[in-house]
């Protein structure tokens, strides 16, 4: 290949296509949570695993925390799908204050949203599916 040859390549595998809408970094917790009800039927978000050095690591969750609310979202609000979609409005670097109780004692922290790795996305798809379909279940007649 000459040079010329490589350069046009180089070129179009580097320019944005123009008139493209720019990719916007879809935002990241680090974190993996379950959404479970008690005996009253109150909602809460139970925290499963962390990811090292992630968001939620760096603020200070562990797996078995119980999280009341992130920023505007509370537990009891809506149901998967929501907290989903509300997650998927942030943006990496906002900061997010987590309320939720560890050990039986409340308290606070301060997350700040990263950015989702591009191995993240496929379970994050996945799981935005699946609540979807939860949704879409507990809306028939007889549920």
């Amino acid at each position: 290949m000459n040079a010329l040859m490589r350069a046009s390549l180089t070129l179009l595998l580097t320019v944005p296509v123009l008139g493209a809408p720019p990719v916007r970094p879809m935002p990241w917790l680090g974190m993996g949570v379950r959404s479970y009800q008690d005996k009253r039927g109150q909602r809460y978000l139970h925290v499963e695993k962390i990811t090292p050095a992630g968001p939620a690591a760096t603020a200070g969750l562990h797996p078995g925390d119980i999280i009341l609310s992130l920023g505007a979202f509370h537990a009891t609000d809506g149901d998967d799908l929501d907290f989903l979609l509300y997650l998927q409005d942030r943006r990496p670097g906002e900061r997010l204050v987590v309320r939720l109780v560890r050990a039986g004692r409340q308290s606070g922290v301060t997350l700040a949203v990263g950015v989702m790795p591009d191995a993240a996305r496929p379970a994050w798809n996945a799981t935005m599916e699946r609540a979807r379909q939860a949704r879409i279940m507990a809306q028939r007649p007889g549920h």
